[in-house]
């Protein structure tokens, strides 16, 4: 029938799956960046101005990884959500599912 939506509760599983795993690489990478971050130490210098430049960039890098990284946990967080619209639509054909068989019995089909 034209209009039909048909949806594969399994593939849309899958998906939730890999949006999940998405946002676990994304927090894997943003780790190690972090770690390589941190081997460089303090690359301004003990002057005044290296000082102050460090100050600066320790502000910026702290925001920019508190942004990625609630980033990356909003994209695992959507996938689990994608994960759990896949439960209910199981739940859902299996509860229609039932229903029809229980009406058939009834009308004796």
């Amino acid at each position: 029938m034209p209009g039909d939506i048909e949806v594969d509760p399994d593939a849309v599983s899958r998906s939730g799956e890999g949006v999940s795993s998405a946002g676990a690489s994304i927090r894997d990478r943003i780790t190690a960046f972090q770690s390589t971050l941190e081997g460089y130490g303090n690359p301004f210098g003990e002057d005044d101005i290296g000082s102050a430049m460090q100050e600066i960039y320790e502000a910026i890098q702290e925001a920019a990884m508190d942004s990625y990284t609630d980033n990356a946990e909003t994209v695992t967080d959507v996938g689990d959500r994608i994960g759990e619209m896949a439960k209910a639509y199981r739940e859902i054909e299996t509860a229609h599912s039932d229903t029809l068989g229980q009406l058939r019995e009834e009308l004796g089909s």
